[in-house]
């Protein structure tokens, strides 16, 4: 992973799962987050959630 990191690459393409070099974005941005936004879109993401259960269990 360090290895990666330092290159800039992603761990899957320095393994060889893919040939795609690039880092995925969604989690070089997350982890250039502070702590408070990453509580903040865990905390969108529990109200998402339960937002999606109420509607599947009343089918709105």
């Amino acid at each position: 992973m360090e290895i990666a990191q330092y290159f800039g690459i992603s761990s899957d393409y320095l393994i060889g799962r893919t040939n795609d070099p690039c880092i995925d974005h969604v989690t070089s941005t997350f982890k250039s987050l502070s702590e408070e936004e990453k509580l903040e879109i865990l905390s969108l993401a529990q109200q998402w959630w339960k937002i999606k259960e109420l509607n599947n269990k009343y089918k709105f």
